[in-house]
């Protein structure tokens, strides 16, 4: 059965950033959270949600609260049917470190960290530090309050496990301790999927996803993949003018909600191919 609570936000907080936590079945639980400003979220329509994946633990991250009442939608079930004791916790986010992604790269290039936390906004420097070595980051990208990008070259760094602190304009520092480790690289680079039906009608219209992943450890600048038709069927990204397709399509590869530019080791995506079945549905996907 959904619940609703509200949380009361006074002028003083507002700008701040909110952690919200809950608390479920860990092992059975299936739970989501909804959150709205000043109006009560459905499942349909609201401001927040958790992101994270199924499960029984769920949180929301409020980049910047406005003063004013919260309210929470809380639902959930469990795989066995049951009930399940739930806790809720809310907490004002200070500057911190709270994850980092990815938690390894190689050390023959350069390797772009996703930061989660909060108070990023002024941030202009990252390091990662062992007991005998500090890198320092070659740029900082803040997307907004609670996440930001840094990229370091590590090019021959010592191997190890590695301490993660950002530096902010005020000399402010918060430090996530042994979080990363530098490794030996694996030079895996782009890997890629065409799904395309086996089996259609003459003329029909062909949905054909192209999935993408990086597989290295370390990033890959301005990535590219061509997804050629060998069997003479035309394709193209526009499901409305198929008949305008081409043999041959080139894709500039970015990880979803990800920085331009490059493809972060496990960062990927999709896209979306069209294509009338009036040749062999033979495709090769390769790198440009």
């Amino acid at each position: 059965k959904d619940q609703y609570y509200k949380i009361i936000i006074p002028p003083g907080l507002g700008g701040e950033s909110l952690l919200l936590l809950l608390k479920g079945d860990s092992a059975q639980g299936d739970n989501s959270i909804f959150l709205s400003c000043n109006k009560m979220p459905t499942r349909a329509a609201f401001e927040f949600t958790n992101t994270g994946n199924p499960g029984g633990n769920q949180e929301i991250v409020v980049d910047e609260l406005i003063p004013g009442t919260y309210y929470l939608l809380v639902g959930g079930r469990t795989t066995a049917g049951g009930q399940q004791d739930i806790s809720l916790f809310a907490r004002k986010l200070d500057f911190e470190i709270r994850s980092v992604s990815s938690a390894k790269s190689g050390n023959t290039g350069r390797i772009t960290l996703r930061l989660k936390g909060a108070k990023f906004s002024n941030v202009r420097k990252v390091k990662l530090k062992s007991a005998s070595q500090i890198y320092i980051s070659d740029s900082v990208e803040v997307k907004d309050p609670t996440t930001l990008y840094a990229t370091f070259t590590l090019q021959s760094a010592a191997l190890g496990l590695y301490d993660l602190t950002a530096v902010n304009s005020q000399n402010d520092s918060t430090t996530l301790a042994d979080c990363f480790t530098i490794e030996e690289s694996n030079n895996l680079g782009i890997a890629g999927n065409v799904f395309a039906p086996e089996v259609n009608r003459p003329n029909q219209l062909a949905i054909i996803r192209v999935e993408f992943t990086n597989a290295g450890n370390t990033d890959v600048v301005n990535p590219r993949l061509v997804l050629r038709s060998l069997g003479g069927t035309k394709i193209t990204l526009d499901g409305n003018n198929v008949q305008a397709g081409t043999t041959e399509i080139s894709f500039d590869l970015k990880e979803v909600d990800g920085p331009s530019g490059i493809l972060r080791p496990g960062g990927g995506g999709f896209f979306t191919v069209y294509s009338l079945t009036t040749g062999n549905q033979l495709f090769f996907l390769n790198k440009e």
